[in-house]
Parts: C-alpha cells; sequence; structure tokens
C-alpha cells in the first residue's frame, strides 16, 4: 500500500508563494501607469476649477484678486488683491490645491504684460492676477510626475477657458502667436 500525502511540501509552498508574488507586482505595474494618469487629469479638474473660482470670486466681489503659485511647496491658492498675507482664500471658503503625492508644479508661464513676452518661473512663487471683471493673462502652467510625464493647462486670459496641452512645443507657439517668447522646457 502505498502512503497518502496530506498536506503540501514546503518547496510546493514556496513556489506558490513565488507565482503569487510575480502576478501581483506584474499587476502592481501595470495598474501605475493609469494611477498616475487619474492623478494628473484630477489635478489638471481641480486647478481648472480653482481659476474658475478666482474669476469669479473677482466679479462677484468687484475686486481684484491674484492666483498665487508656489512652485516649492506645490501649492495653488488665490486671495483678493491687497489682503494682508494673501490668505483670503481660506476666509471666502476657498482651499488652496495641494499636490497629490507623485505630482508637482513643475513650471507657471504668464503672457508678458506691456513687453509682451512671456515670463517663465520654475522656482518660488509666481502671481497671476485676475481683474475684476474676471480677466487675466494668458498662462500655463505645467504639472509633472515623478517618472517626468508632463501636461501643460493653458488658461485662456480673456474666456478662462483651460485647455490641457501634453506638448511643450505645442505650448511655446501659443506664447509666440500671443507675441512673447515662452521657453516651455
Amino acid at each position: 500500500m502505498k502512503p497518502t500525502r496530506d498536506a503540501f511540501s514546503l518547496v510546493e509552498l514556496i513556489a506558490v508563494l513565488v507565482i503569487v508574488s510575480l502576478v501581483a507586482a506584474s499587476v502592481s505595474l501595470r495598474l501605475s501607469g493609469p494611477v498616475r494618469r487619474a492623478a494628473m487629469d484630477d489635478l489638471a479638474g481641480r486647478l481648472a476649477a480653482f481659476d474658475r473660482r478666482a474669476r469669479v470670486s473677482a466679479r462677484r466681489h468687484d475686486r481684484d484678486m491674484q492666483m498665487a503659485f508656489d512652485l516649492s511647496r506645490g501649492e495653488v491658492s488665490w486671495a483678493a488683491v491687497g489682503d494682508a498675507g494673501g490668505t483670503s482664500h481660506t476666509a471666502r471658503g476657498a482651499s488652496p490645491v495641494a499636490m497629490p503625492r507623485g505630482c508637482r508644479l513643475a513650471a507657471l508661464v504668464v503672457a508678458g504684460g506691456a513687453s509682451a513676452a512671456g515670463r517663465k518661473t520654475t522656482v518660488g512663487r509666481a502671481v497671476v492676477r485676475v481683474s475684476r471683471r474676471g480677466l487675466s493673462p494668458t498662462y500655463a502652467v505645467c504639472i509633472e510626475t515623478q517618472r517626468g510625464e508632463r501636461t501643460w493647462l493653458l488658461a485662456a486670459g480673456l474666456t478662462g477657458e483651460v485647455t490641457r496641452i501634453d506638448d511643450d512645443a505645442q505650448v511655446r507657439e501659443v506664447f509666440a502667436a500671443l507675441g512673447g517668447r515662452a521657453d516651455a522646457r
């Protein structure tokens, strides 16, 4: 009579664990790209909504506003021009937009005023003014992931329409057409 086995051997259990680990790692790698894109899409939507709120608030309160892009801290806020410390965004119920993990504000390009030259900021704090009529200069903000994937949000100054652009060259072309040169790299 042949002896029967009631359990798996240690080698069989380890082999199953290795296979399950490989499958889990494969699934994790396949999902990381869509998760990053979803985080970037969400951030793009929040920034577009933030721009709209700043414009509506400027018109509603008949007051100039400023949107502050803090590239070093990864935060976007807005306040009425002249508010002490520029913190009225919290008093009006508009929380600052913080970057999700793995995303950062890489650059901000603002169409120049009198000189018609695009001003690019890559570090520190930059401000985009919104007039009491809800108008601003055209600007573009670059969002970048840890893996170097980039997308630009271009906000048209007159209409406030926000367009997503995934090509740096297109951003340069837009600002060149506006009469200024912008280095969107």
